[in-house]
C-alpha cells in the first residue's frame, strides 16, 4: 500500500509521486522492491532504486524491459515513459530527454499530470525559451508553488508532510474531491459529506511554505464502491472528485 501511495498523483494539485519516492533510501528501495516481487511494478521501482545508485545505463535498460512487456493501454505505460525521460535527464542527455518526454505525449494519462509537470519543469526550465516551455512551466505554476524539484523533494519527505492515510484509510480507494488553501473551506467541504461508513476528512499536506488541506472520502473496498458512493452523493449535487487508489 505504501508504495502505491508514493506512486499515485494523490492530488491533482500537490502530487509529488516518484520525486518523493527517489528520496527514499536504496535500503527502502529493496524493500519495495520484495513487496512488487514478479509484478510489472518490480521494475518500475527497480530502476527508480538503480537511478538513485547513479547506474543510470542499467535504469533504462530495465525501463526498456518494461515497456517491452506491458501494453501502450496500461497507465503503467505512461508511467514508465515518463521515467524513462527523467532517467535520460538525469544521464546528462537533456536534448534526448525532451525528446522522449515528447514522444510521450499520445499515451498521456491525466492521472499522472502532476508527474508529467515536475518532470516538465526540470526539463525545460534550463532550456532557452520556446512554446513548449513557455506552456509547461504555466501550467506548473498554476498546479504547484513555484518551487524547484528539489525544493520540493525535500518538504514532501519532512516529517510533518507525512500523509494521514496510511492510519485512516483501511479501504483500497479514496475519493479526493479537492485542495484547500483555507482550512475552514475545506473542513466545511468534509463535513458536508461526511459518513459513518465512508469519513470525510480534511487532510493538511505542507508543500514548501504552503499548506494544503485535501478533502478525501474513505474506506472504499473497490473501484465500483466509491463510483457508486460518487454517482449517489456527489454528482447529484454536481461536486467534482476524482478516485485513487492507495
Amino acid at each position: 500500500m505504501k508504495i502505491l501511495l508514493l506512486l499515485l498523483n494523490i492530488i491533482w494539485a500537490n502530487n509529488l509521486g516518484q520525486a518523493a519516492y527517489l528520496k527514499k533510501d536504496w535500503q527502502s528501495c529493496e524493500n519495495e522492491l520484495n513487496k512488487a516481487n514478479n509484478s510489472p511494478n518490480e521494475l518500475y521501482i527497480k530502476s527508480i532504486c538503480q537511478q538513485k545508485q547513479t547506474k543510470f545505463s542499467d535504469a533504462l535498460a530495465t525501463i526498456d524491459s518494461l515497456l517491452i512487456k506491458i501494453e501502450p493501454e496500461e497507465n503503467l505505460f505512461y508511467k514508465a515513459l515518463l521515467l524513462r525521460s527523467w532517467i535520460t535527464f538525469k544521464n546528462g542527455d537533456t536534448t534526448l530527454a525532451l525528446k522522449q518526454f515528447a514522444s510521450a505525449e499520445i499515451y498521456e494519462d491525466p492521472r499522472e499530470k502532476a508527474q508529467k509537470l515536475h518532470i516538465c519543469h526540470d526539463l525545460y526550465k534550463t532550456q532557452p525559451q520556446s512554446a513548449n516551455k513557455s506552456k509547461c512551466l504555466a501550467e506548473y505554476k498554476s498546479f504547484f508553488p513555484n518551487k524547484s524539484l528539489n525544493e520540493l523533494n525535500a518538504s514532501a519527505t519532512s516529517p510533518k508532510n507525512k500523509t494521514s492515510l496510511e492510519t485512516k484509510n483501511s479501504g483500497k480507494f479514496f475519493i479526493q474531491l479537492g485542495a484547500f488553501s483555507n482550512e475552514n473551506n475545506a473542513k466545511k467541504l468534509a463535513k458536508k459529506f461526511n459518513t459513518t461508513k465512508h469519513p470525510c476528512i480534511s487532510n493538511p499536506r505542507q508543500i514548501g511554505d504552503k499548506t494544503l488541506h485535501l478533502v478525501q472520502i474513505l474506506q472504499f473496498n473497490s473501484k465500483a464502491s466509491a463510483k457508486k458512493f460518487a454517482d449517489t452523493f456527489l454528482k447529484p449535487k454536481s461536486q467534482d472528485f476524482r478516485i485513487y487508489e492507495n
